[in-house]
């Protein structure tokens, strides 16, 4: 500022614009979550989509199982290496 004092109005004004600017962007982000989250589950429930596990309602199936085993193996094996190296 220019060391001028601005009008309480128009302040108001203005920070009411802000406000009601910031409520629109807001609700367009919310509708655009709303978006990905319908997609993100829609290739949850996908074979076919690489890297979208099922939802967790649904229980794991015997390969998830196993990499899940392999992946503990594996973690396992890791601790082993840095506690004897």
């Amino acid at each position: 500022m220019d060391g001028e004092r601005e009008n309480p109005e128009e302040l108001a004004d203005q920070l009411e614009h802000d406000a009601d600017r910031m409520q629109q962007r807001s609700e367009e982000l919310g509708e655009k979550v709303a978006e990905v989250r319908q997609d993100w589950e829609r290739k949850r429930g996908d074979q076919g989509v690489p890297g979208a596990p099922p939802p967790e309602s649904e229980g794991p199936d015997e390969a998830s199982e196993e990499g899940n085993n392999a992946s503990a193996d594996r973690e396992a094996d890791d601790v082993a290496a840095e506690e004897s190296g």
